[in-house]
């Protein structure tokens, strides 16, 4: 019935059939019925979810929605009360079936072509450039860092700009032999350095300029980078790494310089946490057909880093995306990506090698 259908999201309680009208709390005082009104931003209209407690609770307040003394009947009142951890101020909230939206763009056939170029964001620097797979091969420390995360000798997809990458894998880098020399901190674009990844394992960098306008294009393969956040419900969080060899598909893409500019774009007016309550970016998706968001400078705030990028429908606490991973392995996407949810961060098996916190370095 929609008399019982109600929008929750940007901190309000809205009438199904009517979104002008949110649900309100008068004076807040314990015991006070709750009553329909014309939406207005006021205190007494702002609510929050807390998905672990199952609670629904005044934003900024010890208030909760409360079912008076758990009497469930038809025609009971709800009222606010001082939240109390008790049955009857426990609430579950789930998602009816989402507007169909643009359907998501088919990726492309393996091999086919689609995916993002080193040499689009080339760093400067000393770092090779390999114009064909028979150059490639003759460089045979190369050759075997390439055939160690990739699992080939590209065929294909060339030219391959080194500066380009952001990430190399340490395991290959020593089975290659190769020796690379370092800076203590960057001075200018191509300066490799080292620097400690945020969930906790060292890596290197090869400095880069801030992406222009966005990082890749819409209906890509890209490479990133991924480590489990048991906060990510509702998205997956990476980090803009070419050289990781773990593929996504970026689908309909847009970028954003940071996550509130995004939020309010979306629609969102304020947000107590970086998913808006859960909600931000299935409305990403769902409204706007976004299959993945690009910020171009949030990771600044954070000490550094690559730009993130955000898979809307994706769900970040788990080490692969999603529950069943979105990846492709390979050179260019080609290759299934079997990942294993036990690991810290994202692998894929036979492929460089699947712990992260040990044998990664980016660049």
């Amino acid at each position: 019935m929609d008399s019982q259908i109600w929008v929750f999201d940007n901190y309000q309680m809205r009438y199904g059939a009517d979104e002008n009208y949110c649900i309100d709390a008068r004076d807040m005082s314990d015991g006070v019925q709750l009553m329909l009104w014309e939406c207005n931003g006021l205190d007494q209209q702002t609510w929050g979810y807390d998905d672990i407690a199952q609670r629904v609770y005044i934003d900024g307040s010890s208030t909760c929605l409360d079912l008076w003394e758990d009497q469930q009947w038809n025609g009971q009142w709800l009222h606010v009360w001082q939240c109390n951890g008790l049955n009857n101020q426990q609430w579950s909230l789930w998602d009816a079936p989402a507007p169909s939206g643009p359907p998501p763009s088919p990726p492309p056939s393996p091999g086919g072509g689609g995916f993002f170029s080193s040499c689009d964001d080339q760093s400067g620097g000393v770092w090779p450039v390999f114009s064909d797979q028979s150059e490639l091969s003759n460089d045979n420390q190369w050759a075997q860092y390439f055939a160690c995360v990739y699992g080939e000798v590209p065929s294909f997809g060339y030219p391959i700009c080194l500066s380009g990458f952001r990430m190399l894998h340490l395991s290959c880098v020593s089975q290659a032999g190769l020796n690379i020399g370092q800076k203590n901190l960057p001075s200018s674009p191509g300066d490799y350095y080292m620097a400690t990844n945020p969930f906790g394992f060292s890596f290197g960098a090869i400095q880069h300029n801030d992406c222009v306008g966005q990082c890749f294009g819409s209906n890509q393969w890209f490479e990133g980078l991924h480590c489990s956040t048991s906060a990510e419900r509702h998205s997956a969080w990476y980090y803009f790494t070419t050289g990781s060899g773990v593929w996504l598909w970026s689908g309909s893409t847009k970028a954003w310089s940071t996550r509130h500019a995004f939020a309010k774009d979306m629609g969102f007016g304020k947000c107590k946490d970086f998913e808006c309550g859960g909600t931000l970016f299935t409305t990403a998706k769902s409204q706007y057909g976004y299959d993945t968001i690009q910020y171009l400078n949030e990771h600044k705030k954070q000490g550094g880093g690559n730009p993130m990028i955000i898979a809307t429908e994706g769900v970040g606490k788990n080490s692969c995306g999603a529950s069943q991973t979105p990846w492709m392995a390979g050179w260019g996407a080609t290759q299934n990506c079997d990942c294993d949810q036990s690991k810290a961060c994202q692998n894929c098996n036979g492929f460089a090698y699947n712990n992260c916190g040990e044998t990664v370095v980016a660049v």
